[in-house]
């Protein structure tokens, strides 16, 4: 943490190889054409614009290096790409052609969400995205509490320290002991709940690896987590990082070409609440912060472990919050 800003820094704040650990960041919003998005963002951070199709854009060489830009919606994208492909059409049919593109993105961003993409950067530079989330709300971006289909939310990409499966497992054991609290702290609007994109982990899953005992090999983690969870949809998604790891392992068991492998962490929990004046990343990250704290602390995971365990073994009501409430005993 500096003067400047309410960020705070990790407990292990550099990789295994001395580099400073880095965070990629995605924004979900709507409310705004593309070329205001755009505009905010060169307000906010300078860059030079790439425009790859209708709904798809590159900000080049801005203060928290690149950027993308695109509406999150793949069958659209392709048609847009495909349209903007299309030199040899006579004049007439290619003005009908991308009239019909940009007609089909402002109707599909009425309920699709706008995303911007960060790539990785410096953990303790998270700060310098806080200017484009205000030029974003002074210019109209709505966030995920405007509308009852606005299910837009934030994600975290972390980089870990290293790739070794004890790290794997302690960040995982740490996110299952605190996810019924972050979801608390998150104030969750109910279609992002009730959506699968954030689908919660089966108990037994959970109850399996917050066992002190859990200590597996990275295939046999890998392999479990697949199991149990062969989809992006959980609000701590593994398999980008599994994917960096053993691809082969997790594309025999989940073909999706929407995971990227990368050695990072997906968490996706969070709402974007970007209209909302009071609203920014500080808390959202410093909430993550907790479970990274946790991971660092082997004793305390595993005393917290033991303790989820019982909890979860024991008779609960639907909707019982008595562990997100426990759990600020441990932080």
């Amino acid at each position: 943490m500096t003067a400047e800003h309410g960020f705070r820094q990790p407990p292990v704040p550099r990789r295994a190889d001395g580099g400073t650990r880095r965070v990629g960041v995605e924004i979900e919003f709507g409310g705004m054409r593309p070329e205001a998005i755009l505009i905010a963002i060169r307000a906010a951070l300078g860059g030079r614009i790439e425009r790859k199709s209708q709904v798809d854009y590159v900000v080049h060489d801005t203060e928290v290096g690149r950027l993308e830009l695109e509406l999150d919606f793949r069958l659209l994208k392709k048609a847009a790409e495909e349209t903007e492909q299309i030199a040899d059409l006579p004049e007439w049919l290619l003005g009908v052609s991308t009239w019909t593109a940009e007609l089909l993105e402002r109707i599909v961003s009425q309920v699709v969400p706008w995303e911007i993409v960060t790539g990785p950067l410096p953990i303790e530079d998270l700060h310098r995205l806080e200017p484009l989330v205000v030029r974003l709300r002074e210019a109209g971006a709505l966030g995920t509490r405007h509308a009852p289909h606005f299910a837009f939310g934030v994600h975290l990409n972390p980089e870990l320290p290293d790739l070794a499966a004890d790290t794997l497992t302690r960040y995982l054991k740490a996110y299952l002991c605190l996810k019924d609290w972050l979801r608390e702290r998150s104030h969750l609007d109910l279609l992002r709940l009730l959506s699968p994109y954030i689908k919660d982990f089966d108990s037994a899953y959970v109850r399996k690896v917050v066992a002190p005992s859990y200590q597996p090999s990275r295939a046999t983690l890998i392999d479990d987590y697949l199991e149990w969870n062969p989809t992006r949809n959980r609000s701590l998604d593994m398999l980008p990082v599994f994917a960096e790891v053993d691809a082969d392992r997790v594309r025999r068991k989940v073909d999706d070409p929407l995971i990227k492998a990368r050695p990072a962490l997906h968490y996706r929990l969070p709402n974007c609440e970007i209209d909302d004046p009071d609203w920014s990343l500080e808390p959202l990250w410093n909430d993550w912060l907790e479970v990274e704290r946790l991971a660092a602390d082997p004793d305390r995971l595993e005393r917290m472990g033991a303790a989820y365990g019982r909890w979860l073994a024991r008779l609960r009501v639907p909707f019982d919050d008595g562990w997100a409430k426990a759990t600020a005993e441990w932080l």
